[in-house]
């Protein structure tokens, strides 16, 4: 893990791309991963004796990278909410080609988008949340909505999704089904994880209600394991 005098958000960690090697060799140029913390940015850097070169780096899910054992070829994933999974492969990450065409049949169907949108809680600090829109949502109209609920979830705002009727916290499935998904991150207070949750999920509402987005009397909230506290929690310490 690399943190000093980074870019504000950015994390940079070391890739070992031979799962063989057990130490890290600083005298040849070494691959990171980076990602942002404050916008979900991800991709990838070369540590040489220079410094840190960025080499890719987009409002996507980059992740896999691997490195030919014999030839200077790479390949990652790239993903998105809206994109499933494809392999970028070439002798350079920064000019990378995409090689396969993953659910090339989406484009038939209606599909929602995610958002990451900003607000404040209840103790006046700034958080984020996962917005997902309906699938062939029309500006204008007011939706129904669920939150969902389980400490930070905003990490997934990359992560694609397809429905599934094996997976009941699933947001897209609630977005085909013609609901806006929130996925609001919870900052916990030692001692006080009902109170936290509640200085961040109602907060995070308000948001998304003062948009114009969704109908205030169509609001339900849900999670399990600890986010069934969370819920339950909400349930009976709220009104409304």
């Amino acid at each position: 893990l690399l943190t000093a005098g980074a870019e504000a958000g950015i994390t940079y960690r070391f890739l070992r791309l031979n799962p063989e090697e057990t130490t890290i060799d600083l005298a040849r140029p070494n691959y990171l991963s980076m990602s942002n913390e404050l916008t979900r940015q991800s991709g990838f850097a070369r540590l040489t004796g220079r410094g840190v070169e960025q080499l890719a780096f987009d409002h996507k899910a980059m992740g896999g990278l691997r490195k030919a054992e014999n030839a200077d070829v790479f390949i990652y994933a790239i993903q998105s909410y809206t994109d499933s999974p494809d392999i970028f492969a070439g002798a350079s990450i920064r000019d990378a080609k995409q090689v396969s065409e993953t659910n090339p049949f989406q484009k038939d169907y209606a599909w929602g988008r995610n958002e990451l949108i900003e607000f404040r809680n209840a103790r006046g600090h700034t958080s984020r949340a996962i917005l997902t829109y309906p699938a062939n949502y029309q500006a204008g109209n007011r939706y129904p909505m669920v939150v969902y609920i389980y400490e930070q979830l905003t990490a997934g705002l990359h992560q694609y999704r397809g429905p599934s009727d094996r997976q009941q916290y699933n947001p897209t499935n609630f977005s085909q089904a013609g609901y806006f998904v929130l996925q609001p991150d919870i900052t916990y207070v030692p001692r006080e994880p009902g109170k936290s949750t509640i200085d961040a999920v109602v907060p995070a509402i308000e948001k998304v209600v003062a948009d114009g987005l969704v109908d205030r009397a169509k609001v339900g909230v849900f999670g399990h394991s600890w986010g069934g506290y969370g819920w339950a929690f909400l349930a009976t310490h709220t009104q409304g």
